[in-house]
């Protein structure tokens, strides 16, 4: 099968877990297909990565275009103002900055000149491209239902009312792009329901792709990382392009790790990620925390960890980190939002703390109980 499948960014390198998410993907279909990903790049400096891409998928085609509003700083004015005209017209700045006119007429010559049987598209926002290919079998492959993931993020108080209308506006749009796909694929069964209960798509065009980790070679449990040689470490990692990352590591340094280091003082923080704010770069270097900064080498970070927080307050859609440090038998502390929903159990597979209190008892236990942590 010949597969054109649209994502808004490169996905490599797998720095962050929408690329970890895709680029699995694209490694297990590859096998037995004919697969091109189209993307845009966000940078000149993100083309050194295509290379890296073909080598990390074999066989895998790749076709790139430079995002027209990042070509100079004439085309960055441009795109202002071409976002507020769409703006009063109902179309969200995420939209618009993903479907820029040349991005579209790239995607549909991709498509005549590939032939696809069929054409995979991320995320709602995207869904313009799959109305320039209407005439082939599309699907909108939805990640997570964000406006679900706005609506726990204002209730915890972490949205300011003046980005309000803004939300509004993307839900509206989200729900169109959910309601008018052909087919949609979700990554957990809670998105999927969701879009069933809000959009009514019916069942028979709705599927949770099926979604693994590699356990035998880049993620192999065991080796040098052994729970019992991990110490005292305690790991904290995610994209902090992500607000609900930035929220989660100042939850984290404010509220749950000063409680952590009094119950336990020789606990030891890791934080991992790029696109740090430099703020929460000081935060960190204030608590004692060790920071890594991007990391590409996801299962060396994994290994070092006595145990993984994923002290997440809102989100949505897989938690790809949860699964790979399962994956390497890390002993997880976290959230409800943060490690239930997705199978695994408290006090069973994963540790929950509900509140800054019973976070840090729960991570204390793990780093003071080996065979717990086991």
């Amino acid at each position: 099968m010949r597969i054109l499948w649209m994502k808004p960014v490169l996905p490599f390198p797998p720095t962050q877990g929408t690329r970890r998410v895709t680029l699995q993907l694209l490694t297990n279909l590859a096998r037995y297909h004919r697969i091109r990903v189209f993307a845009r790049l966000l940078s000149r400096r993100e083309s050194r990565e295509v290379e890296a891409l073909r080598a990390a998928v074999p066989g895998l085609e790749v076709t790139v275009l430079l995002a027209p509003n990042r070509a100079s700083p004439v085309h960055r004015a441009l795109y202002r103002f071409r976002t507020r005209s769409l703006a009063r017209r109902g179309i969200p700045p995420v939209e618009a900055y993903t479907c820029l006119p040349p991005l579209l007429d790239a995607f549909a010559r991709q498509a005549d000149r590939f032939h696809p049987d069929l054409v995979v598209v991320e995320y709602w926002y995207s869904a313009p491209y799959l109305e320039r290919v209407a005439h082939l079998p599309r699907v909108l492959f939805a990640h997570d239902i964000e406006y679900q993931v706005q609506r726990r993020a204002r209730e915890e108080g972490r949205r300011r009312e003046a980005t309000r209308s803004w939300e509004d506006l993307e839900e509206t749009r989200e729900k169109q792009a959910l309601g008018h796909a052909p087919f949609l694929w979700f990554l957990t069964e809670a998105d999927r329901d969701a879009a069933r209960a809000d959009v009514g798509a019916a069942a028979e065009r709705t599927v949770v792709m099926p979604y693994g980790v590699d356990t035998e070679g880049r993620l192999a449990p065991r080796g040098p990382g052994d729970p019992e040689e991990a110490g005292e470490q305690v790991v904290f990692f995610g994209s902090f392009a992500a607000d609900f990352n930035r929220d989660a590591l100042d939850y984290l340094l404010s509220a749950v790790w000063p409680r952590i280091r009094r119950l336990h003082p020789a606990a030891r923080l890791v934080v991992a990620g790029g696109n740090m704010p430099p703020g929460l770069r000081r935060r960190c270097a204030a608590a004692g925390a060790e920071v890594r900064g991007e990391v590409r080498k996801v299962r060396s970070l994994l290994l070092e960890a006595a145990v993984v927080v994923v002290p997440l307050r809102y989100g949505g859609g897989l938690r790809i980190r949860l699964l790979e440090s399962l994956a390497l038998e890390r002993a997880v502390v976290g959230t409800p939002v943060g490690v239930l929903g997705m199978g695994p159990r408290a006090e069973q597979e994963v540790l929950v703390g509900d509140g800054p209190e019973d976070l840090a008892r729960q991570v204390v236990r793990a780093l003071e109980d080996l065979e717990l942590r086991r």
